[in-house]
């Protein structure tokens, strides 16, 4: 539940991702770690482009919050 509601935290077209399957709630989960809505669309648009699974997005994320 709690989780679920982590998720509500998420830009619009995050949460639609989710909702539509397109995104994972994992994936849901690894974007909220970014800090600003663009770097998570920047993200989420690489996740979705290369199929990436949630360990690979985790590590996404870790070098994204190193730039």
């Amino acid at each position: 539940m709690a989780n679920s509601m982590r998720l509500l935290q998420l830009p619009e077209f995050a949460r639609e991702d989710v909702m539509s399957g397109v995104l994972s709630v994992g994936h849901g989960r690894v974007l909220l770690g970014l800090a600003d809505e663009q770097a998570m669309k920047e993200v989420r648009d690489i996740i979705v482009s290369q199929s990436l699974s949630v360990r690979q997005s985790e590590q996404l994320v870790k070098k994204k919050k190193k730039e």
